[in-house]
């Protein structure tokens, strides 16, 4: 079986002490992490591993954390265009995001070749 897990510094700071590959729970039995799949595999789908907003934000606060999101966003031509067009083309765009007071930032996240100088 393979599933997401939240990482050990997201784990510790929920209070995460048991869970199925789904459902994360604290010692006091409340779900504070899920992970959920929308969508058909191989087609339009999301893998998302969601908190509790609540306890996340008041234990980040309460570490000097500020939470950042990378979010990536893939664009696939459709199985029935590939056969149509005989192509395959993918198109992705990865985003820094956070909250500066009471207004969200983004920054689009540019790669940059390596030629092998320096």
């Amino acid at each position: 079986m393979e599933y997401e897990l939240p990482s050990k510094k997201v784990r510790k700071m929920m209070g995460i002490i048991s869970g199925d590959g789904y459902n994360y729970y604290n010692d006091a039995g409340i779900e504070v992490v899920h992970y959920r799949e929308a969508g058909e595999d191989y087609d339009d789908c999301q893998s998302m591993l969601l908190v509790n907003k609540d306890i996340f934000l008041s234990q980040a606060h309460k570490l000097g954390l500020q939470p950042v999101w990378f979010i990536r966003v893939l664009k696939k031509i459709s199985g029935k265009a590939r056969e149509r067009f005989g192509c395959f083309m993918e198109k992705g765009e990865t985003y820094l995001v956070w909250k500066n007071n009471k207004r969200w930032e983004m920054r689009k996240i540019e790669y940059i070749e390596n030629d092998g100088g320096e």
